[in-house]
């Protein structure tokens, strides 16, 4: 397994960006699908995050979301670093993976409050993917931190009662 995530690794350096993306996500499978190996498979994206090329981060925190949900509390500490990149995503999915992360995770990240509300300043510019996440991830928060997600709430509620929502996103189909 060593040997193959390690080859995986290797094509962070191809030219071809579909190809990169495939290799990182088929590092993800190898830790979702491999209990034993899921833990070499976390370090090895920490490296390729560590290399700052941007679609390789995006990639990198769409999978990780995924191993998240495999393996709940047991890859926490490296929401930190996974954080440190948040004002480098564009692409949809990928933004909506942190936020999802962040809202998961919201009590055990210190700033969590800070992090959501900087997203929800461009919350009308989103696509409706990273919407519905802001959405339930600051209600997440303040779910789970009551004392720091008030202000948080207040933008959620203007949100609903003053943005033009049905343009982005149609929350009774998503939802009822």
């Amino acid at each position: 397994m060593h040997q193959v995530l390690l080859e995986f690794k290797e094509y962070e350096k191809e030219v071809d960006l579909d190809f990169v993306r495939k290799a990182v996500r088929a590092i993800g499978h190898c830790a979702i699908k491999l209990e034993r190996a899921a833990e070499r498979c976390i370090s090895v994206l920490l490296k390729l995050i560590k290399i700052k090329v941007n679609y390789v981060i995006q990639e990198a925190i769409i999978v990780i979301k995924d191993i998240f949900r495999r393996y709940p509390n047991i890859y926490e500490s490296i929401i930190a670093t996974l954080c440190e990149s948040l004002d480098t995503l564009d692409e949809p999915e990928a933004k909506a993976s942190i936020v999802w992360i962040i809202g998961e995770c919201a009590e055990r990240i210190d700033n969590a409050d800070e992090l959501l509300e900087s997203l929800l300043e461009t919350f009308p510019e989103e696509p409706a993917q990273v919407q519905l996440q802001l959405l339930t991830a600051t209600v997440k928060l303040f779910l789970k931190k009551p004392t720091e997600g008030p202000q948080q709430m207040i933008q959620v509620i203007y949100i609903f009662t003053y943005c033009d929502l049905h343009q982005h996103l149609n929350l009774f189909e998503l939802w009822g």
